[in-house]
Parts: C-alpha cells; sequence; structure tokens
C-alpha cells in the first residue's frame, strides 16, 4: 500500500503512519457502517458517517475474517479493525499507540493469520511533529495487544519507520517489511526494512539490499512479503533514485529469503528505467513457491501521466511480465488502471484488485482473476457510483475457499468522504456486502 512514489502522502494521509494503547473511538468501535451502493447519485445519509476506508483482509475460515484500515475522528485518525464471524462484519476494539487526540494517526495496513488465535496487523502511526513510527498489533484469540516494534528511521520531525505487511512461517517465525529512514522536503534517504518475530520480541533483520543505495535521493520501500517455509520468502516493493539536476524514476525491486540472507533478485521493469518512468509493485500473492504474482502499475509521467496495469510472474527462479494484462481504464496518453493487491488460493486461483478511471471521470473498482491460463476482467459493483467524480478502489482480498472471497477498499459519493467499501464473491459473481 505505501508506494513511494507518493511516500509522504500514502504516510501521512492515504495509507499511513505507536506506543500508548488507547482504545479505538466508540463510532469506529460499532457496527460497521457501509457506504450505499450507488447507481444514480443517491441521497445523503440522515447521520454523516466519518471517514473510513480499508487497506487489508485476511481469512481463516468461512466464518472468521479480519479487516483492517482507519477511521476519522474529528482531526485524527484511529485504526479500524472489522471482524467476520459467518454472518455479519462489525466493528472491534483494538489500540491506537498514538492516541486518538489532536492530530494523532493510527492506520493498519495489512492483516494476516497463522491461525484463528494468532494474527498480526501492521502499520504506521504518528502524534505530532512529523514523526512516523512502525506500529504492530497482535491477536490471542481473545484481544488486541500491542507489540514493540523497532523505530530505526528515528525519532527526529521527518523520521519515518513504516511497515506494509507480515507473515508467519510458524508462531515463532515471522516477517514483518516495509521501510525506514528520512523523508523532510529536499530530502529523501529511506531503506527497505525487515523485521523478524521469533516468538518473544521483533528485532531489525541486518543485512538487507537496497536496490537504490541509501544516500541522499535514495528511497527502497517494501509493499508485500510471503513465505513458503522458513528457507524460503518472497518480498516485493519500489525503490527509486534522484541524482541531482535529474528527475523521478522509480522501479520495481523484489527481494528473496533462502534461510540465511535475503538478497536482491532481477526484476523487469515495464514502464522503463528513464527519468519520468514509474513502476511500482504494490502487492504480492503466491500459489506456491514457483508460482507468485506481483501486482502493480507502470507508467510515463510526461508528458502526460499514464498508469497501466502491472503483473509480474515468479516461476522459483526469475520474474517476467504477465503476458495479456486487461487495462479497463484504456492505455492511452492519460489512462488510469492501478492495481492494489492480490491474493491466491492456488496456481490456477488468483485475483489482483484495484480500480481504473473512465472517460468521464469516474474511478471504479477493477478485479482481475487468473483461472491457470490467463488474466480476464471480472465485472464488479460500484457502491461509490459512477457518475464523474465518484470514487471507488480496491486495496486487498482474500478467499477462504475459491467459492467465498471478500474484497475491500473505499468508495466515495460525488462529496468525496470516503467510506468502507466491502465486495464478496460467492464464485459466481461478486456483490456488495449491505
Amino acid at each position: 500500500m505505501a508506494a513511494i512514489r507518493g511516500w509522504v502522502a500514502a504516510v501521512a494521509v492515504t495509507c499511513g503512519a505507536m506506543l500508548a494503547a488507547a482504545s479505538i473511538p466508540a463510532a469506529a468501535a460499532a457496527p460497521v457502517g457501509l457506504i450505499a451502493v450507488g447507481g444514480a447519485r443517491p441521497a445523503a445519509p440522515a447521520i454523516p458517517q466519518p471517514p473510513t476506508q480499508l487497506f487489508g483482509v485476511f481469512c481463516t475460515s468461512t466464518a472468521n475474517c479480519w479487516a483492517v484500515g482507519d477511521v476519522r475522528d474529528g482531526t485524527a485518525d484511529a485504526n479500524q479493525m472489522l471482524h467476520w464471524n459467518g454472518k455479519s462484519w462489525h466493528g472491534v476494539v483494538v489500540p491506537n499507540p498514538a492516541g486518538t487526540s489532536g492530530d494523532a494517526v493510527n492506520e493498519l495496513y495489512a492483516v494476516r493469520c497463522l491461525t484463528g488465535g494468532d494474527c498480526w496487523a501492521v502499520g504506521t502511526t504518528t502524534k505530532t511533529g512529523g514523526t512516523y513510527f512502525a506500529e504492530a498489533l497482535h491477536w490471542n484469540g481473545k484481544r488486541w495487544s500491542t507489540e514493540p516494534v523497532p523505530q530505526p528511521g528515528g525519532t527526529a520531525a521527518g523520521d519515518v519507520t513504516s511497515l506494509s505487511d507480515s507473515v508467519c512461517v510458524s508462531a515463532r517465525n515471522c516477517w514483518a517489511v516495509g521501510g525506514y529512514g528520512l523523508d523532510e522536503s529536499g530530502d529523501i534517504r529511506v531503506a527497505n526494512l525487515v523485521l523478524r518475530w521469533d516468538g518473544k520480541r521483533w528485532s531489525k533483520a541486518g543485512g538487507i539490499p537496497n536496490p537504490a543505495g541509501t544516500g541522499t535521493g535514495r528511497a527502497n520501500f517494501l509493499d508485500g512479503v510471503r513465505c513458503f517455509s522458513s528457507t524460503s520468502c518472497v518480498a516485493d516493493g519500489e525503490n527509486l533514485s534522484v541524482p541531482p539536476a535529474s528527475t523521478v524514476g522509480i522501479r520495481n525491486e523484489a527481494l528473496r529469503w533462502n534461510g540465511r540472507k535475503w538478497s536482491k533478485q532481477s526484476v523487469p521493469n515495464p514502464g522503463g528505467t528513464g527519468d519520468n518512468q514509474d513502476n511500482d509493485l504494490v502487492g504480492l500473492a503466491c500459489g506456491s513457491s514457483r508460482s507468485c504474482w506481483g501486482v502493480g502499475f507502470y507508467g510515463g509521467t510526461e508528458p502526460t501521466q499514464t498508469s497501466l496495469n502491472e503483473i509480474l510472474h515468479w516461476n522459483g527462479s526469475k520474474w517476467a511480465p504477465a503476458k495479456s494484462v486487461p487495462d479497463p481504464g484504456g492505455t492511452g496518453a492519460g489512462a488510469f488502471n492501478e492495481l492494489e493487491g492480490a491474493t491466491c488460493s492456488s496456481t490456477g486461483n488468483c485475483w489482483a484488485l484495484g480500480s481504473y478511471a473512465t472517460t468521464s471521470g469516474a474511478k471504479l473498482n477493477e478485479a482481475l482473476h487468473w483461472n491457470g491460463r490467463k488474466w480476464r476482467l471480472v465485472r464488479t459493483p460500484n457502491p461509490g457510483g459512477t457518475l464523474a467524480d465518484e470514487s471507488n478502489t480496491l486495496n486487498a482480498a482474500r478467499c477462504a475457499v475459491p467459492s467465498d472471497c471478500w474484497a475491500v477498499g473505499s468508495a466515495a459519493h460525488g462529496n468525496g468522504v470516503l467510506q468502507n467499501e466491502i465486495l464478496h464473491w460467492n464464485g459466481k459473481k461478486w456483490t456488495v456486502y449491505k
């Protein structure tokens, strides 16, 4: 979720960035409120709802799923945690390490479970002063609690430590990834962050490659991580380098764990590697150790911003671009197609989710399905509406079984207020959860 192209905005506003637990506001802990299903522009709700958005979802069974994000309460952002019990989604009280007063920000980007009683949710928090800290919450089967994590980014204004994803091989072997460093106007130095859980504490892993380097004007960030065993994991993300008198170019990156160290992998950049060329891998899903998909978007920023869906495939030895990836928003100058997340239940059943823009200015959901042979576009509803300036975005998905999947994100009507969006797949079609 936290693509480097919008690092500051992603951490501070959209996707997010710690150690005094506070309860989530009552408005967020109440039964989940979802945006009304769109068609023609709907009437405004009688009771205004606070802005909410969902970034991650995970299921251990058809009757046990978690979804995470944030909810706006006045001037503060609080962690949002929703639970599916097989019948309904409802809000759950979780800690807010940054508190819920002033301009505090608490945002969860991803949630993953080893079992129904062992889950991790990770993200970023901040109070005031422009310092962002990583956060990690743990579910022990009864409650969510804050676990201390290293903050290598520092504690001064402009310092950043952020976690975007996590995965567990066992209760004593988990990984979390993100980025850390300095991000101030005119000065950016961000390195890949990899943390490891040994069953007792999180510690910073050493020897992590940074393809863009670590000097001024260099930034590296990991968005996704998946493991197949204690000696086999992959992670993906993006990096950028801003040499003097040059404009920004963003490149894909991928790392691999072999049980001893993390090493850099060669990865394609379909958008090119020159100035104003953009390649962002922001999602990762694996059907097996020899079949993973990295998803995101690529394109050029000059003279007109163009974004095309990006899907790369890992076959166990190398990354290669997928063939014939749909771009429902078109492929000409100014086209907008962006994939944000992915999930696989097997090598022959995967989903990639995101959004695309129409010529009228509406931003619509997109869901691409992999059937083992090709990617195809599957129709999705748009609860935010389909008129100009209306918005729908899917950020993540998870299937308990192939015929029972959840996709989460946010949607906004013409007033621009984001509200939770939850779609369900029953094996035949996507529908809006109401």
